[in-house]
């Protein structure tokens, strides 16, 4: 398991005491947990929350040893070892990096979680292989950026061939209505009024054809930033509806706690001025 991704709530701060309030039972696959205790002696407590919250029972545990090390910037990391039994088919021996992110102003954080699991008396060979595949295991983002940058390219493409159009379909309307104007003398007035028209309508549609571009552009970001803009139909509880951008986990957390209130919202509905 490398680098598992769960989100967490802090039962002390604002938001789940709102939530509370107002009656919820907490959201799927959310950990309640103090973000302030010390991670090295709560890995046991920590463990079996985030286990309950994907549907186990308590698994069986022993951890022998746990203490802190180096972390990324934000985090708080430790290593722990010991032994388990998961699925209920017997003890095996664990080696687990367990890190915690620092939570936002809304008491939100998260946990990451890195671990080999190996049989009972297995080879200091073994053990080194393995733990050398978790500390070694990186996201190869050079790769992510291609493929992401390979999918885009068509649509890129496409926009700006269209822009180009538009822009030259401009520069022609804009020529033939000086001609018209010069040649027709008496009518000049009025032919110049239905370019006027003609431009605006133009123009309104190279502004739709901007925001589609930039509706799109941060459609891909929130693409390589794994989140997504989420729906509230009922956001003061009297029918509002409103958006916000969030995690991908958190969009399908509350969607899958509340599908007839929350609903993933797709690119081409995006708001200008709120999502774009």
């Amino acid at each position: 398991m490398l680098n598992n991704y769960y989100n967490a709530r802090d039962p002390s701060s604002p938001s789940y005491r709102q939530m509370m309030q107002m009656g919820s039972k907490g959201l799927r696959g959310y950990v309640y947990y103090p973000s302030n205790v010390d991670l090295a002696r709560s890995v046991p407590d920590i463990w079996q929350r985030h286990g309950a919250t994907t549907g186990l029972g308590p698994a069986q545990l022993q951890v022998d040893h746990a203490e802190p090390v180096q972390a990324p910037q934000g985090q708080t990391c430790v290593n722990a070892t010991g032994q388990t039994n998961p699925v209920g088919q017997g003890m095996v021996e664990f080696n687990a990096m367990l890190c915690r992110t620092s939570p936002d102003q809304y008491g939100d954080y998260a946990f990451f979680l890195s671990q080999y699991q190996i049989t009972l008396g297995s080879s200091d060979q073994e053990r080194t292989t393995a733990a050398a595949i978790m500390g070694s295991y990186q996201v190869n983002m050079q790769l992510v950026q291609a493929r992401a940058n390979a999918q885009a390219a068509p649509v890129i493409a496409a926009m700006k061939q269209n822009w180009q159009a538009q822009q030259q379909s401009l520069i022609s309307a804009s020529q033939q209505a000086v001609a018209n104007i010069h040649q027709i003398g008496a009518t000049a007035t009025a032919r110049m009024n239905a370019t006027e028209s003609a431009n605006q309508q133009q123009r309104a549609g190279f502004d739709q054809q901007e925001n589609n571009i930039s509706r799109q552009g941060q459609g891909f970001s929130n693409y390589l930033l794994d989140q997504s803009v989420v729906q509230n139909n009922n956001m003061y509880g009297n029918g509002t509806v409103g958006h916000a951008t969030v995690w991908n986990s958190q969009a399908d957390a509350m969607v899958k706690s509340n599908p007839n209130r929350y609903e993933i919202v797709n690119t081409p509905n995006y708001w200008k001025g709120t999502d774009f």
